[in-house]
């Protein structure tokens, strides 16, 4: 009786303890086409994913139910309007597809997943969202938009890839950069927005003065002939009641390079900078309203002078316009935009990850090789900016070098670039 007394003990310590352990178990993360809460979906079936633990050993799922609703109070009474798949005997936790009643384009949508363990416990998410981008062409309604004359030359491939192919010297480069500007006004109280943008090469976006999302050198380099990658944001905190402003400052990038570089495995020429954006904003009431880029727009120079992806910038001080992105700015001398041809390529949205400002870092040394050159160490070698703060007199010109390896002496190699310049100037202007 008393061995049968002591193992009956144990068993119940050790239920007792696997009930604990088995509480733990919890969703580390819920994905919808490998992003956390993505609100730029343009597929029309995505693909649910999610990440579980726990500390038990040799644990597996063994069934699944997802759910999606358009409403987050529906999902949380249990009721998947748009999709219930039931429960799916599979371990399977990658690459779900939706597979429920058709989505709508710019619209945001509710999910979670039940998952049961070889134990048959359930275990219930929290509820998660997904919003989609445009599923169809049709969606777009702005025009693509910039400052050059239509009349760009469109070869038959759909780029050039060396000077020599041109037929006459049509392509006549311009690495000065452009703003673009809209006023506009909301008359009522705001629910929600969104904008989708795309600016060839590159381009930074600014509403009411200030700088929307955290993108960097966006959109991401495609065979711009065959697809052209956009962005969507959530400009909900942005805009507001009244008088509104959205800027664009648009680069060259890999679209519209420096002739120098026209190779085939280094940049091809496409067209002349342009930009597209949209913005659907919801109000309270439930009406909405779009604004597209179009003939209405105003655009001026940028003060950048120059840019290349391989030789650099050029940015001058003096040519920049002071709350450009404001809607008290006065644009009455700025010109207006010009319609663009549109691409022949498909606008696609952009749902890798973009490129960001990762990290800051300081020189780890100062050299001064030769009087009055002075050179930084940032200690890696990286990709980046240079932050600087300085004054001097108007019209001054502070030159900076880049290179990724020093000569014996602590000058900077410049072999190591090829033909790119690799060089920043600065013209001071004044303040």
């Amino acid at each position: 009786m008393r061995l049968i007394f002591v193992f009956f003990l144990i068993g119940l310590v050790s239920l007792k303890c696997s009930t604990n352990k088995i509480e733990n178990i919890k969703f580390e993360r819920l994905l919808c086409e490998y992003a956390q809460s993505p609100i730029n979906i343009n597929r029309e079936h995505p693909r649910f994913s999610w990440i579980i633990s726990s500390e038990l050993r040799n644990q597996s799922q063994s069934a699944y139910q997802i759910l999606v609703a358009s409403s987050r109070d529906l999902l949380s009474e249990g009721n998947g309007d748009l999709w219930n798949s039931g429960q799916i005997k599979s371990n399977a936790t990658t690459h779900i597809p939706y597979d429920g009643k058709m989505l709508v384009s710019n619209t945001e949508y509710f999910w979670k997943v039940w998952i049961w363990d070889g134990q048959d416990h359930m275990f219930e998410s929290s509820i998660n969202h997904f919003g989609t981008a445009f599923l169809s062409s049709n969606d777009w309604k702005a025009k693509w938009i910039g400052a050059n004359s239509t009349l760009e030359t469109t070869p038959k491939k759909g780029f050039y890839m060396d000077r020599k192919e041109e037929t006459k010297d049509s392509v006549h480069h311009n690495g000065q950069s452009i703003l673009l500007r809209h006023k506009f006004d909301l008359d009522k109280p705001i629910k929600s927005a969104k904008l989708f943008i795309s600016g060839l090469g590159f381009y930074e976006s600014e509403i009411n003065g200030k700088k929307v999302g955290s993108f960097v050198l966006t959109p991401g380099k495609t065979p711009y002939h065959k697809e052209i990658l956009y962005d969507t944001y959530d400009i909900t905190d942005y805009v507001k009641q009244g008088a509104n402003a959205i800027g664009i400052h648009l680069g060259n990038g890999w679209y519209d390079p420096y002739k120098k570089w026209w190779e085939e495995y280094r940049m091809q020429w496409f067209g002349y900078k342009k930009a597209i954006a949209q913005m659907h904003i919801t109000y309270q009431d439930g009406s909405d309203i779009i604004i597209c880029t179009d003939e209405n727009w105003k655009t001026e120079r940028g003060p950048v002078l120059y840019n290349c992806v391989y030789d650099g910038e050029i940015y001058d001080a003096n040519e920049e316009w002071i709350g450009w992105s404001l809607p008290k700015f006065d644009d009455a001398l700025w010109r207006q935009a010009v319609l663009m041809k549109k691409p022949g390529a498909k606008l696609i949205s952009q749902t890798m990850p973009a490129i960001e400002v990762m990290e800051v870092r300081k020189p780890v040394a100062i050299t001064e090789p030769k009087p009055g050159m002075k050179v930084y160490d940032l200690g890696q070698n990286f990709t980046g900016w240079i932050r600087l703060s300085m004054t001097g007199e108007k019209g001054t010109s502070l030159k900076i070098r880049f290179s990724e390896e020093l000569y014996e002496d602590g000058t900077l190699n410049y072999t190591c670039n090829e033909r790119a310049k690799a060089t920043i100037e600065y013209i001071l202007k004044g303040d």
